[in-house]
C-alpha cells in the first residue's frame, strides 16, 4: 500500500529519497526553504512527514510540535498453511488480529505496547499474548510454529486519530 502511494506520488512530481537519512529542515520566515540529508541538500517549499515512528522528531526540525507519542508495536509470522482465511479478524477484546497471507502464513498481531519507547526489539512476553490470544480464537492453530517477529514504532496521537493537512505558524 505504502509503495502505491509512493508511486502515485512521484508520478505526480514528488520525489521520494529512500534510505536517506534527513538531519535538518531549513525554514525562513515560517517557510520551508530545504532540507539536508544524508545526501545532500534540497530546495523545498514543500516537505511531507510520512515518517512513521519519527513523525515528532522531523517536525520539530521544522519547528513544528506535534501531539504525539511513538510506541512499539510488535507482529509476527507463522509457517505458511494451507489457505482458509480470507479476511482480518480483529479482537477487540484480546487484542489481537489474524491475517492469512497470500503465501499462507498467518500474520499475527497485537495493540501498541503500553509505553512510549522507540525500542523495535520484540519481546517474548507479547509473543507468548499473541499466540495465547490467538488459540482462544483458533484452537486449531495450537501447534503451528512462529518463524519470525518483529516490532516497529507507531506514532499515536491522544485520540488515536490521524493528523492531516498543513502546518501553519
Amino acid at each position: 500500500m505504502v509503495w502505491a502511494y509512493a508511486r502515485a506520488a512521484s508520478r505526480m512530481g514528488a520525489e521520494i529519497h529512500t534510505r536517506t537519512e534527513v538531519s535538518g529542515i531549513e525554514v525562513v520566515k515560517g517557510a520551508v526553504t530545504q532540507v539536508r540529508t544524508s545526501a545532500g541538500t534540497i530546495a523545498t517549499p514543500v516537505v511531507v512527514n510520512a515518517t512513521s515512528g519519527w513523525c515528532t522528531t522531523i517536525a520539530r526540525m521544522a519547528g513544528v510540535s506535534l501531539p504525539v507519542t511513538s510506541h512499539p508495536l510488535q507482529a509476527c509470522v507463522t509457517e505458511p498453511l494451507k489457505p482458509f482465511l480470507d479476511k482480518v479478524i480483529v479482537s477487540a477484546n484480546l487484542h489481537v488480529y489474524v491475517n492469512q497471507s497470500g503465501r499462507g502464513e498467518l500474520v499475527l498481531g497485537s495493540e501498541i505496547d503500553p509505553y512510549a519507547s522507540y525500542s523495535q526489539r520484540s519481546t517474548l512476553p507479547t509473543l507468548e499474548m499473541i499466540a495465547q490470544h490467538t488459540i482462544e480464537l483458533f484452537p486449531t492453530l495450537r501447534s503451528v510454529s512462529v518463524m519470525r517477529q518483529w516490532a516497529g514504532i507507531c506514532d499515536m496521537t491522544p485520540d488515536y486519530s490521524p493528523i492531516l493537512g498543513q502546518a501553519r505558524e
